[in-house]
């Protein structure tokens, strides 16, 4: 019998950068577990509406809701 592999589960943290006016990164924003997806059909639909799941999160956050996790960029020499 031959063993065949097959695409199951994708582990996601996804990384947003937090700009000033400047357009100068100020910080990392992750949130404190991956996202779990599942299969590659997933993964798809996943990047397609990452924007606007961000967009949702931004909102949420701005209202005082959801855990994201703060890195601080160390400055540019």
């Amino acid at each position: 019998m031959t063993a065949t592999l097959r695409t199951y589960k994708f582990l996601v943290v996804p990384v947003v950068q937090q700009v000033d006016e400047h357009g100068t990164v100020v910080a990392e924003l992750q949130p404190p577990q991956p996202d779990n997806v599942f299969g590659v059909d997933g993964l798809h639909r996943y990047a397609d509406g990452f924007e606007a799941k961000l967009a949702a999160q931004l909102a949420e956050l701005q209202n005082g809701g959801g855990p994201v996790e703060r890195i601080p960029v160390p400055a540019e020499r």
